[in-house]
């Protein structure tokens, strides 16, 4: 099975690490994989590259993926921009989300033209496979485009193996001296923008704070303004640290030595670092919207995501209880069994597999 993978946005947060975790753990076998990408990149597995200058969301992308489709037996979009070009049955696509048509005020025209443009090109062509990572996706799929529930697989992310508790106390004393002045600290993980909703975070930490200290992993991308006005306005500069892009190993680290994890989102096509804490024995509070709830199960704490009063309390009630704080980090440890890059892997080829299959039926 010849498999071409998109593998442009490898660079991408969320899909990025999709994309990275899931050519890293399949098993190649009797299967050939070829990446399409635009940098030269080092990989570790038994993968083919090809390289194009074409930007994803231009024509001229359209007629390069087209041109190359005739030389495989799958292609996988691990993003929405799919060749609407070509009748190419054995393609699969990957959403992750609809957050910019979700929240259309918190991006541009031209972000939520794409999309909508996209999803109703795909809800027309039914040659057309669709993965979604959350059954929530998949819902919102139905529900606001129509979309065939048949045509639809959930395949969930998974967490890597790098994620978990074996690092030394000393590594802990280091990392909170790095990023936290060696106080205890509440994090955050993911990019500043609006629907990350870090504002209600702030607000509740400024009313709980006691003696920590607030760690925001991410780059900042947007309501930079409104974020930093608030700091200053209410004397938190030297509580609360942006440490903008870290290396994984850093990340790492500093899940494991936070006292807790908030996810205060407004929307969330799955919700990757509330696994990642867990898996680092870190319990967490996430907002009780879209997939969260999905993915956390009864290994967290949740709160309203515009209810500042809710998420102090559940601060107040997490870090007060010695006992509920020891059942959320067991919980969380047995949650992060069930979400593995290994199973993501080879739910996917087995897709492949039945397409092809299909394919292959004589009607």
């Amino acid at each position: 099975m010849k498999i071409l993978f998109d593998y442009r946005m490898q660079s991408w947060s969320g899909i990025g690490t999709y994309s990275r975790e899931l050519i890293k753990h399949m098993n190649t076998g009797p299967n050939s994989i070829t990446l399409l990408t635009n940098k030269n990149i080092d990989f570790e597995s038994k993968v083919k590259i090809i390289e194009t200058d074409s930007k994803i969301f231009s024509i001229t992308n359209q007629l390069t993926v087209r041109k190359h489709l005739r030389k495989f037996d799958i292609y996988h979009c691990p993003h929405f921009v799919f060749p609407i070009l070509s009748r190419f049955k054995n393609t699969f696509v990957t959403i992750h989300d609809l957050i910019p048509l979700k929240f259309p005020e918190f991006f541009s025209k031209s972000s939520r033209f794409y999309m909508s443009f996209f999803l109703t090109m795909l809800k027309q062509d039914n040659s057309k496979n669709i993965i979604t990572v959350s059954n929530h996706t998949k819902q919102d799929l139905i529900n606001d485009y129509g979309l065939d529930e048949n045509r639809i697989s959930v395949i969930p992310n998974g967490v890597s193996d790098f994620y978990n508790t074996n690092i030394s106390e000393d590594q802990k004393i280091f990392i909170r001296n790095k990023y936290s002045e060696g106080k205890k600290y509440i994090l955050c993980v993911g990019n500043v923008k609006p629907h990350k909703n870090i504002i209600t975070l702030l607000k509740a930490f400024r009313n709980f704070k006691k003696e920590y200290n607030l760690i925001i992993v991410g780059n900042i991308y947007s309501n930079r303004e409104e974020v930093f006005y608030y700091i200053r306005k209410n004397n938190l500069e030297k509580n609360i640290k942006f440490t903008g892009f870290i290396s994984e190993l850093d990340k790492k680290l500093l899940y494991v030595a936070a006292h807790v994890f908030v996810f205060p989102s407004l929307y969330e096509g799955f919700g990757l670092p509330a696994l990642e804490s867990m898996a680092c024995g870190t319990p967490v509070i996430v907002s009780k919207t879209s997939s969260l709830p999905e993915v956390v199960g009864d290994s967290g704490l949740y709160f309203s995501p515009k209810d500042v009063d809710e998420l102090v309390y559940r601060l107040t009630e997490l870090l007060d209880d010695d006992n509920l704080y020891k059942q959320l980090v067991g919980n969380g440890l047995q949650n992060v069994k069930k979400f593995s890059w290994e199973h993501s892997a080879e739910q996917t080829i087995e897709l492949y597999k039945n397409r092809i299959k299909y394919e292959d039926t004589p009607n």
